[in-house]
């Protein structure tokens, strides 16, 4: 059983069709009318051909165009200009011989010279048509291009909203494990009553500071993540002890950088909270570079733990970064992370140039 397309005509725009109208008219009036000095003969002639031309260019803008070639159906399309040129063509023949009998009173002779050729006639009565299908499709064209963009638009305001919803849940839920951390420590120096006791609360407000002010924030300066990770190596070597050696080094202009907070601090503590006292001491070395906008973050610790089991058992802290770090960065960052003889190391590069997402900027609008 074959299955019919419903067509349901559309409403015609009234003043675009007396627009076209009268532009056609025009154009057929000055086209039957070159050279001759009898213009009212062209302009008379012209009016038959009115009614051909715009029922199809109707047709042709209204059902041939949209139903069929934005909808790709190709073969339709095909088929059905070949009706609508035949048809046209008849009833072009129909007004041609109306006119003759009304404006030529049946002589060839009173009609201008161009209207005596019927393919002259056709050929008129194409173009018209064809110039406003064009004027017709560039027009649809420009409307579907800009509600493509908008839709477009929309969509990426969808998906960016989504991963700045996740950055800040991946951040979150970084935070809180920083702080119990700190605590514990606080509170195995309080039980030894040990001297450090208020220089250790003093940087454990520092760091409830930064981590309630400053990591809502979308950048930082290099010096104020720096300090933060200062306050937390100073709280872990209060907890070791003599037991501890950490190293820090800094190279290039690092003054000038600006990072993501906390974005440094999960490597960090990892060090310490899975790190192994090898030869008596735990070791810790860190360094950051800069150079040409190439922001480079090492850490090595003494460790008897494999990757693997780092990443499937301990390693939240890690693993969270560096969902951020493709949220924040998508490619422009390098982390590799390497579990060698009684060594833990972590190497990341970033380009701070290019930082993808700013969620406080986000988050305000909402």
């Amino acid at each position: 059983m074959v299955k019919r397309t419903k067509i349901v005509l559309e409403k015609p725009d009234w003043f675009k069709v007396l627009a076209f109208g009268l532009i056609s008219l025009l154009f057929y009036t000055a086209y039957f009318g070159y050279k001759e000095s009898n213009w009212w003969q062209a302009f008379s002639f012209s009016c038959f051909l009115l009614p051909v031309t715009l029922g199809t260019s109707y047709y042709v803008n209204t059902i041939l165009i949209p139903r069929f070639y934005f909808a790709k159906r190709y073969k339709r399309f095909a088929l059905n200009t070949v009706y609508v040129v035949v048809l046209s063509i008849w009833f072009i023949v129909a007004s041609f011989t109306l006119a003759f009998f009304v404006v030529g009173d049946l002589r060839l002779v009173n009609l201008t010279a161009r209207s005596r050729d019927l393919l002259f006639v056709i050929v008129a009565v194409f173009m018209a048509v064809i110039i406003n299908a064009v004027v017709s499709l560039l027009r649809h064209s420009g409307a579907v291009t800009a509600r493509n963009q908008e839709l477009k638009n929309k969509v990426l305001e969808s998906e960016l909203k989504l991963k700045v919803q996740e950055l800040n849940y991946l951040k979150n839920q970084i935070n809180p494990h920083f702080l119990f951390n700190s605590l514990n420590t606080l509170y195995g120096l309080a039980l030894t009553k040990a001297i450090e006791t208020p220089d250790a609360i003093v940087r454990l407000s520092n760091f409830l500071d930064y981590v309630l002010y400053k990591a809502e924030t979308g950048l930082v300066s290099f010096e104020e993540e720096l300090n933060h990770i200062r306050d937390y190596i100073e709280l872990e070597k209060m907890r070791f002890g003599e037991d501890v050696d950490v190293h820090l080094k800094l190279e290039g202009e690092l003054s000038k950088v600006t990072v993501p907070p906390m974005l440094f601090i999960p490597f960090v503590e990892n060090a310490f909270k899975h790190g192994h006292i090898v030869n008596d001491k735990l070791s810790v070395s860190i360094r950051f570079s800069v150079a040409d906008n190439i922001l480079t973050f090492e850490i090595n610790n003494t460790s008897m733990i494999s990757v693997e089991e780092e990443n499937d058992s301990k390693g939240i802290g890690i693993k969270n970064t560096r969902k951020r770090l493709d949220l924040l960065y998508r490619s422009n960052y390098d982390l590799s992370i390497a579990d060698e003889m009684n060594s833990f190391k972590v190497k990341l590069k970033i380009d701070t140039d290019k930082l993808i997402a700013q969620p406080t900027t986000i988050n305000e609008e909402n």
